[in-house]
């Protein structure tokens, strides 16, 4: 089976699922930029047969629950292996193929959610385990993943959580023997929420008509980056400290 990306858009309103799917194509053009031997898949429920981009169109209904029709009608009928899901709303900077090469020694790669867990309490999970960002996920078929995937359609469907799906895959992924690695924010940076990165940013991630700009302002500083959610502030490291520098941009 080919490598591939998954991606989904379902359900929205008119007007916001014609949004999505340009978002959706936006990425998968940018990622065929960077890596175009990866195959990319579109789960969706437009009953389009040609979608720029996108090499596999995977017609589907229209679901009544959004994140239970993630896990079961999506990702755990991917046609490819290994299989990366991304949110619609991301834009590949560069190539990160490095990341595809961790599955010789995991199961899974993901990486910290910037939330780092949920407002929820979850039993039997410490507080120390962090959320993983349910909008980066790769895997390679095997019975732990398998096992895994199902558990968190399991515990989706109990709706023991409102917030997306990271708190189900959070407490999965706990319960799981799944070996898994977790990786830094340059792989995706969600940029409407306040983070850092230190080197190049490989993916950004939020619904954004900006999302190109964004960022190319992201990558023109390779040192430590802080942003705010809507201030980008560049450092520069002096005699062994990271300082402000004076520009501070805004972006939206």
């Amino acid at each position: 089976m080919a490598a591939g990306v998954l991606y989904f858009v379902v359900k929205q309103e008119k007007k916001r699922r014609a949004r999505f799917l340009e978002m959706a194509k936006l990425s998968a053009k940018s990622l065929k930029k960077h890596m175009p031997y990866l195959r990319t898949a579109l789960f969706t429920d437009t009953g389009l047969d040609k979608i720029d981009y996108f090499d596999d169109i995977i017609h589907t209904k229209t679901p009544k629950k959004m994140w239970i029709y993630k896990w079961e009608e999506c990702l755990m009928k991917s046609p490819y292996n290994p299989t990366l899901h991304l949110d619609a709303d991301t834009y590949i900077c560069d190539d990160f193929s490095e990341v595809f090469d961790m599955l010789n020694r995991f199961d899974l790669v993901t990486l910290m959610s910037p939330y780092h867990i949920s407002d929820h309490k979850i039993k039997d999970v410490p507080i120390c385990f962090p959320e993983p960002c349910g909008g980066f996920f790769l895997w390679k078929q095997n019975r732990k993943n398998d096992w895994l995937f199902k558990r968190i359609a399991e515990l989706v469907r109990k709706k023991h959580w409102g917030r997306a799906d990271e708190p189900s895959i959070r407490k999965a992924l706990y319960e799981s023997k799944v070996r898994y690695a977790f990786i830094p924010w340059e792989y995706t940076c969600v940029f409407r929420v306040p983070g850092y990165v230190f080197g190049k940013v490989k993916i950004m991630h939020g619904e954004s008509c900006n999302i190109v700009t964004n960022a190319e302002t992201f990558n023109q500083n390779t040192e430590r980056r802080v942003y705010t959610g809507e201030t980008l502030i560049l450092t520069r490291k002096t005699q062994g400290k990271y300082v402000e520098m004076d520009q501070k941009i805004r972006y939206s």
